[in-house]
């Protein structure tokens, strides 16, 4: 018998590393062939009964059949998206039970499943199709459907564009306003069925302005609604929109009012302004809003001016709680030489004189002035008597005589070159004197003495004499009437 390994030892002898030392047993064993072999026998069969184990468990667990039950699974329509849309599938959801190897059932994701039905190549109308799966399935699964028939109802497409409306909720920061949304496009397309499309009337999402104190921006996602407020289902191009809603303070628009300084060269006129802001918009808290009913500040010198300019000025912000838009102008002065013009018969009107004074127009008599006036030939060619006011201010004049001023009211950039002078008289006015109530006199009683008992005949007692008690504005009566009232 061949001998495969290592050299056997002689008995007795060192090996000839010189080391001194015996070989090993376990060495020994190796070094014998039977042993080798026998070892290599055990492993193989180990090896084998492994192998021939796992085949048998295989075996058996493929042998072993499950099924596992999922509901509510959507079923999809397959169709021309660009001609049809599908109104309704019923019932939209049904149940699916998977039936097979127990390992590729569970191996197996349900929510990959994909059911169908096909109306590729039908038209509108209403249909009973059965349901299919697109999903590929592990070999020897099989699939039960129920139901395994759904209705299907399919119109032709239409579009229809609808306006956008963003509804604001909440309400800003104290002092703040919600502008009108910005969105482009202000106007978007839905599409779907006909018979649904038809009531739709505008796409609408809702944006929060709550506390908000600057301008907010939201992408929002856009629902279509009927007139009655009901949500249409439909596909809405594009479904989602940028909006900016401006958070601003309370704004007022009022007139631009610039202050001219100063005149023109001599023989010059302004004949023309052009601005580019005849009004602005001032934006600060209500209470100061509602008491400017214009907007001044800007300021323009015309001093010397001989020809033509473009001013360009920034308006200027009089109040840090103010804000003004827009923030710049232009105003172009148009100059040419000037021409004069009289005017005569102006009515001279007067103020109103203090009550206790009288006035009186001495000068001039007549109550008529005349004027001179300077600025553009188109202006003063138009200009008449009637266009004119002259007053002289009397308000606040005490006892005198007076030289007043002459103020006349002249259209923008004519000037007065004469200096005429009114002249007044001032009186304190007279008291008028009370007529003397005439007084009443308070008439005084005469009184009647007692009557003394006498003897006088029958006929004397049944005439008693008179007793006459004189008024105050009586007259004593003549002498023969009282000696005959007094005789028997």
């Amino acid at each position: 018998m061949r001998s495969y390994g290592l050299p056997r030892a002689s008995p007795g002898k060192r090996t000839p590393s010189g080391s001194g030392k015996a070989v090993a047993p376990l060495d020994k064993w190796l070094s014998n062939t039977n042993v080798v072999r026998i070892v290599a026998l055990c492993i193989g069969i180990l090896l084998w009964v492994v192998v021939h184990l796992d085949v048998q468990s295989n075996t058996a667990v493929s042998s072993t059949d499950s099924k596992n039950t999922v509901t509510n699974v959507m079923v999809q329509a397959l169709y021309d998206e660009t001609q049809y849309s599908i109104v309704s599938i019923e019932p939209a959801e049904v149940t699916v039970t998977m039936k097979g190897d127990a390992v590729r059932i569970r191996q197996m994701n349900p929510g990959n499943l994909k059911l169908v039905t096909d109306l590729s190549k039908l038209t509108a109308g209403t249909y009973e199709l059965p349901v299919t799966t697109e999903s590929e399935l592990p070999k020897g699964i099989t699939l039960e459907i129920v139901p395994n028939k759904v209705k299907v109802v399919m119109e032709e497409k239409k579009m229809k564009e609808i306006p956008v409306q963003i509804d604001l909720s909440g309400q800003p920061a104290a002092g703040f306003r919600a502008g009108t949304p910005v969105m482009n496009p202000s106007r978007v397309y839905i599409s779907g069925p006909a018979s649904k499309i038809e009531s739709a009337e505008s796409a609408r999402a809702t944006i929060s302005v709550d506390g908000a104190n600057q301008n907010v921006v939201k992408k929002v996602k856009l629902t279509a609604y009927d007139k009655a407020g009901n949500e249409v289902k439909g596909t809405i191009s594009p479904p989602v929109l940028e909006v900016e809603v401006p958070i601003t303070l309370p704004v007022k628009a009022m007139p631009l009012q610039i202050k001219w300084i100063g005149q023109p060269a001599s023989g010059f006129a302004v004949s023309a302004i052009a601005q580019s802001v005849e009004q602005v918009n001032v934006y600060g808290t209500q209470d100061l809003l509602d008491k400017m009913d214009f907007y001044d500040g800007v300021e323009i010198d015309l001093t010397g001016l001989k020809e033509d300019r473009v001013f360009s000025l920034e308006i200027p912000v009089k109040n840090k709680q103010l804000r003004v838009d827009p923030a710049k102008l232009e105003v172009k002065v148009t100059v040419v030489p000037s021409v004069t013009k009289t005017l005569e018969g102006i009515p001279l009107t007067l103020s109103t004189p203090q009550a206790n004074v009288d006035v009186k127009l001495t000068a001039p008599a007549s109550g008529l002035v005349g004027i001179t006036v300077e600025g553009a030939p188109a202006i003063i060619e138009r200009l008449r008597v009637q266009d004119v006011t002259a007053q002289a201010n009397v308000s606040n004049l005490g006892a005198g005589s007076y030289e007043l001023p002459i103020n006349v009211s002249l259209p923008q950039f004519v000037k007065r070159l004469d200096g005429n002078k009114a002249v007044v008289e001032v009186t304190p006015k007279v008291k008028p004197e009370a007529s003397p109530t005439p007084e009443t006199p308070t008439p005084t009683p005469t009184p009647v003495p007692a009557a003394t008992p006498t003897d006088v005949p029958a006929s004397a007692s049944a005439q008693p004499t008179p007793t006459v008690t004189p008024s105050a504005s009586a007259s004593p009566p003549p002498a023969s009437a009282a000696a005959a009232s007094a005789s028997p």
